[in-house]
């Protein structure tokens, strides 16, 4: 009967509680890995560290221009009259083209506000001896970050309009550095998104994850 009732009740029902913890210790592990991919993902610099050419468009007041090295850090800053009412084409080609290689830059990000269309077309036609690829991204958050203490206090030498167009390519560098030992705002406002997006993923149902790793409770 001892040996009956083992093998018809108390070893199958062993089993599968061994089954059913080991599973759960599986999609543990494997939600824990995913969450950690996918932060190093969310914060990866998408361009890496490159040499940018920011461009802050605009008409009347010119396009604000900054050359920034790989780790963010301001090297020069100019401004160019490629739209209306200047149409200075051929000076601003040529300042563009000089900064190109001067800082050997290696893409061009151009913020997405006004003139942005216009001021696009004229760096895509734009010939020079390395490939550099034009990038349109967000200004969200430079204005606020430019006219800020933190801003002032980072960059003492330079005006707001330098630093509002240097915020722009920072999109495209990911903004992963600091500015005087805080975050920015902008960058706040992501890695709070992002630390989000990862929790949802953490709390989402298992199902799936654990078939996937149903050889660790064999």
């Amino acid at each position: 009967a001892a040996v009956d009732s083992y093998k018809r009740l108390i070893k199958p029902s062993i089993e599968t509680e061994f089954a059913a913890v080991s599973k759960e210790k599986a999609d543990h592990e494997a939600i824990e890995m995913f969450a950690q991919n996918a932060r190093q993902l969310l914060f990866a610099p998408p361009l890496g560290h490159k040499r940018i050419l920011a461009v802050d468009p605009g008409f009347r007041t010119g396009c604000k221009v900054v050359c920034l090295d790989e780790n963010g850090n301001l090297l020069h800053h100019d401004v160019i009259y490629p739209t209306a009412p200047h149409y200075d084409v051929e000076g601003a080609s040529h300042t563009v083209k000089q900064l190109v290689e001067k800082y050997a830059i290696d893409a061009i990000a151009l913020g997405n506000g006004t003139a942005s269309r216009e001021t696009e077309r004229f760096l895509k036609r734009l010939k020079h001896s390395r490939k550099v690829d034009v990038y349109v991204v967000s200004e969200n958050g430079a204005s606020i970050y430019s006219a800020s203490k933190v801003a002032r206090d980072e960059f003492p030498n330079h005006d707001v309009r330098a630093v509002s167009a240097r915020c722009g390519p920072n999109q495209a560098q990911r903004c992963t550095h600091l500015h005087g030992g805080k975050l920015c705002e902008q960058c706040g406002r992501e890695y709070q998104h992002s630390e989000q997006r990862i929790a949802h993923l953490r709390g989402r149902p298992r199902s799936g994850i654990g078939r996937a790793h149903s050889g660790l409770s064999r």
